[in-house]
């Protein structure tokens, strides 16, 4: 957990490809999804990476191909994924999204 918060602050950003995701779901509708990605930094050769992320029901989730933020550690090249201000990803867009969407359909 620390370690993410870490990477949150101090990581670098870098482009990563997803190579593969397998999935897990609860009982609540929300599932954890682990990532296999090809993490392409702009300063240093690409590097293969995995990490396991938790997304609420109805949000969605990179597929395979997809192309996504990442921050990383330089030191030890562990990875979270970076989707803020990314339109298909990040949970506050969606949100945002939705809610114009409620709005218009009012009118």
């Amino acid at each position: 957990m620390f370690a993410k918060r870490r990477i949150r602050k101090h990581g670098l950003q870098a482009q990563a490809q997803v190579v593969a995701v397998e999935d897990r779901v609860a009982a609540g509708g929300g599932r954890t999804s682990t990532f296999e990605l090809e993490v392409r930094p702009t300063d240093r050769a690409a590097f293969p990476a995995e990490l396991t992320e938790k997304f609420g029901p109805g949000l969605q989730r990179p597929e395979e191909d997809d192309l996504v933020g990442v921050l990383y550690d330089p030191k030890d090249l562990a990875v979270v994924l970076d989707l803020a201000g990314d339109d298909r990803f990040d949970p506050d867009a969606v949100r945002a999204r939705a809610k114009q969407h409620r709005k218009d359909a009012r009118r």
